[in-house]
């Protein structure tokens, strides 16, 4: 059940990114950040250094940190995408359907 909230964080904070929630933004980024901070350290710690999901945890993580310092790109939108499409792919891969 714990899997579960990792994929509804990587869904809202998705969407907080392109409908840009401002209230959710800073929590979101965060958190995310961490995630793939965490997803990242881990796996070069094993010797896996192309974790895709940790990177692009932390490029979503990033993006939501500079919204909501009042900073604006067309990148932050790819990122709120990816977010969204991994936190599908983890649901679908996860077992939980």
């Amino acid at each position: 059940m714990l899997i579960i909230l990792p994929i509804l964080l990587d869904l809202i904070a998705g969407l907080a990114i392109i409908l840009k929630i401002n209230w959710i933004i800073y929590p979101a980024g965060v958190l995310v950040l961490l995630k793939g901070i965490l997803s990242v350290w881990s796996g070069i710690k094993t010797g896996f250094f192309f974790d895709i999901m940790g990177y692009i945890d932390l490029f979503a993580g990033a993006s939501l940190l500079l919204m909501k310092m009042g900073f604006n790109s067309s990148w932050f939108f790819i990122a709120g995408i990816l977010l969204i499409v991994k936190g599908i792919f983890s649901f679908l891969v996860s077992g939980l359907r």
